[in-house]
């Protein structure tokens, strides 16, 4: 089953969260902390979890880019309203995807299978080209 993590201090949204994803076949594992914690949280099981969905803290968005670089997983934001400047910075800060209130059902999941595949795919052509390095060093190779 496919493990993913909620983290949302509104656990009115983390409880809808959770069962549109169990309704959906994922398991998920939800914390009431702020994004500031998720580090620590995510790092207790590392590679457990194969999506983050943590919330938007009000001001800005801390610890994104860091949160998806050390626990090598997708991370979807979500806010509690659209804002086009956040949604760029967040994107920017290394966010799979963000998401803003009132979220349907079927755009959760199809933004967590998303991040998954994409996530997946790129750690597949990561694999492929670390598996098979330029032999040689002349112009033409390194081309």
């Amino acid at each position: 089953m496919t493990q993913v993590l909620i983290i949302d201090p509104d656990q009115t949204r983390r409880q809808r969260l959770r069962l549109v994803l169990t309704e959906n076949g994922y398991g998920v594992t939800d914390s009431g902390c702020s994004l500031r914690d998720a580090q620590a949280i995510a790092s207790l099981e590392p590679g457990g979890y194969r999506c983050i969905i943590a919330s938007v803290e009000p001001g800005g968005l801390p610890a994104c880019a860091l949160l998806g670089a050390e626990t090598s997983v997708p991370v979807i934001l979500v806010a509690s309203r659209a804002d086009v400047r956040q949604a760029v910075a967040a994107i920017k800060s290394g966010a799979a995807e963000y998401l803003a209130d009132p979220i349907a059902d079927d755009e959760l999941v199809a933004a967590v299978e998303r991040s998954i595949a994409e996530h997946t795919e790129r750690d597949a052509a990561t694999g492929i080209a670390n598996a098979y390095p330029i032999i040689g060093n002349s112009p033409a190779m390194q081309e």
